[in-house]
């Protein structure tokens, strides 16, 4: 568990630290571009790409001091626990990495590199980050902003391959907050 908190806090750091990395001004769009971007966001084959090939149904269900999440964690080589009211998801073909899933009323990321899809998880509105052009989200967030939200984030090492990423995504959509 100390393990854990020394690489969260590593990873805390090192995003923090990227936020400094440029010193331009972010570009504001126009209403214009804001509309294309939503668009091509809600287009259907932008949906196609970010939902997984397979949708799976909740098979474990996890009581936070917010409330009750369920999700699917696939039987072999993934576990699941919960630490410090996070889940904390593994998978044990790849280690040092982990998914958390917890509930936090402010959740803030740097900017830097950063692109936002808007989703549905669980009959909400979410909203995932992509860093740096990857084709893998980060981080969601589920719920409103400004209020408590259920927050999922990838850390560690190994989530720039194929096959835990596409896990994490089916893990993602199967998600049922209580």
């Amino acid at each position: 568990m100390k393990y854990i908190k020394v690489i969260s806090a590593t990873v805390l750091c090192m995003s923090l630290a990227a936020c400094g990395a440029k010193a331009e001004e972010p570009a504001v769009k126009t209403d214009e571009e804001e509309t294309a971007a939503e668009t091509a966001l809600n287009s259907p084959e932008h949906d196609d790409e970010a939902q997984p090939e397979q949708s799976k149904e909740p098979n474990a269900e996890f009581e936070l001091p917010e409330g009750t999440v369920s999700l699917y964690i696939p039987e072999e080589g993934w576990s699941a626990s919960i630490v410090d009211d996070k889940v904390i998801i593994t998978p044990q073909d790849y280690e040092e990495t982990w998914m958390y899933v917890y509930f936090d009323d402010f959740f803030g990321v740097c900017g830097t590199g950063l692109e936002q899809r808007k989703d549905i998880i669980s009959g909400r509105p979410a909203i995932s980050g992509y860093y740096d052009g990857k084709p893998w989200w980060d981080y969601t967030t589920v719920g409103e902003f400004e209020t408590t939200q259920l927050i999922i984030t990838k850390a560690g090492m190994h989530w720039d391959e194929k096959e835990p990423n596409e896990t994490a995504d089916i893990i993602l959509h199967s998600i049922v907050i209580h």
